[in-house]
């Protein structure tokens, strides 16, 4: 006997939406004829969460390091919430005025968790940052930012280390 399993309303939208091979297929091969909503700032953070990633691990795999583990390790230290917020505190004096703005819609937005504290959502300001300059063309912005975000937090990590 097959058991019945009860789904969430979100769980059956995306199960529905999967199934719909044809839709979905549609959905992403037209990538270029839609926008991303640029004024939801969660959207903007789930971008620039994994725009950063990229940009990180990119950086830590020329170091030359052959384990994987390695680089990993190195890399969860930096794209982590607080990695991201040290990030986004040790550049304070640089942000424009449109970056703290977006920074405080994403900081704001942020959705309610059980550990949701103040590095998650200051995480989540910082990604949204990153995510309105790449949705926005920035992109030697973006590399700035992610260049001096990545020496800032190294930086730190050595010096902590060291002591």
């Amino acid at each position: 006997m097959i058991q019945q399993r009860e789904y969430s309303g979100r769980e059956v939208k995306f199960n529905k939406f999967v199934e719909d091979r044809e839709g979905l297929l549609n959905l992403l091969s037209n990538q270029k004829e839609s926008k991303i909503d640029i004024d939801d700032p969660l959207t903007l953070a789930y971008i620039g969460d994994a725009w950063f990633s990229l940009f990180i691990r990119q950086k830590i795999a020329r170091f030359g390091f052959q384990k994987v583990r390695v680089l990993q390790n190195l890399e969860s230290k930096i794209v982590s919430a607080t990695g991201q917020s040290k990030a986004w505190h040790l550049l304070k004096n640089e942000w424009t005025d449109e970056e703290n703005i977006w920074f405080k819609r994403g900081r704001n937005a942020s959705p309610t968790r059980a550990r949701a504290g103040g590095d998650y959502r200051t995480a989540t300001g910082f990604e949204t940052v990153l995510g309105f300059l790449f949705e926005t063309n920035q992109i030697a912005r973006l590399e700035e930012v992610g260049q001096k975000s990545l020496e800032a937090v190294v930086s730190e990590l050595v010096e902590k280390n060291n002591n």
